[in-house]
């Protein structure tokens, strides 16, 4: 019996200017929260107080946000 996987979202990152709309910094809200992905099943298994969490890439910078209040709550590191 194989185990099923649920691929993780595809995710198209942004690339933009530096200074530009999309220099977001943790506490600023995001403008287009329909960029936000779900975090993977992978991610959640591991750290389940993510889940409520959605996240996006943007200039090489992956950003954890909140997606009720569409503030960034984290930038995540290595």
């Amino acid at each position: 019996m194989t185990e099923s996987v649920a691929p993780a979202p595809v995710v198209r990152e942004r690339v933009a200017p530096p200074g530009s709309a999309y220099a977001y910094a943790v506490g600023s809200r995001v403008a287009d929260a329909g960029a936000l992905a779900p975090m993977p099943q992978a991610v959640v298994a591991t750290v389940p107080s993510l889940r409520s969490y959605r996240y996006m890439l943007i200039n090489n910078r992956l950003l954890l946000v909140d997606p009720a209040t569409g503030i960034v709550v984290a930038e995540v590191t290595d």
